[in-house]
């Protein structure tokens, strides 16, 4: 929908500032009360303006640079270094008009970017959800020595195969692992107090 502001008074004129709407041929008042034909708006450019809605807001800098905006229809955060549908952001640049968004050799308008939908894997035994996208450390433990290992996940498939087994706990927190491990080592277990008695 059009909206137009009122920037100057004319005779039989609503009051200064008053905003409409377009709706097909006619603008009406918001709030709704007082209407005009849209063709008497567009005629007559020293009293009417048409307002530009604002598309987006910068959300974060870096070095005076912007490194994230954020587009306001839907609320998604784009960011230098993320990648979505397209590829990934190498720049992110704003002009009078539009926000461009850098992928590898060419420019998009923020409007058709579209945000990766990032499939979920698996939740860790501490409840950290982990997707395609993740990259970073997930410590592993075997459940029936509780043998610890790190793994670092950069390769889905290469870190599934060699650590895909029913008899394997992830975690997210070394602390977490670490808890883990103290409860359920039978010589230490909380768990079964019976064998302290044994």
């Amino acid at each position: 929908m059009t909206k137009f502001k009122l920037i100057k008074e004319y005779p039989g004129s609503p009051k200064l500032g008053i905003e409409v709407e377009a709706i097909n041929d006619i603008c009406y008042s918001i709030p709704r009360g007082y209407h005009l034909s849209l063709k008497d708006v567009k005629n007559y450019p020293e009293y009417w303006e048409e307002v530009k809605e604002k598309k987006w807001k910068i959300n974060s800098l870096d070095n005076g640079k912007i490194y994230s905006i954020k587009r306001l229809k839907d609320n998604q955060i784009f960011t230098i270094g993320e990648e979505i549908e397209e590829g990934i952001i190498s720049n992110i640049v704003v002009t009078e008009e539009d926000v461009h968004i850098r992928i590898a050799k060419r420019w998009l308008y923020l409007e058709h970017a579209n945000k990766k939908i990032h499939k979920l894997l698996f939740i860790t035994e501490d409840r950290k959800e982990i997707f395609d996208n993740y990259k970073g450390q997930l410590y592993i433990v075997n459940k029936n020595t509780l043998e610890l290992k790190s793994g670092l996940v950069v390769d889905y498939d290469k870190f599934l195969a060699t650590y895909n087994c029913k008899n394997f706990l992830y975690f997210y927190s070394f602390y977490e692992v670490k808890n883990y491990i103290i409860m359920n080592t039978p010589c230490l277990s909380l768990k079964n107090p019976e064998l302290l008695s044994s």
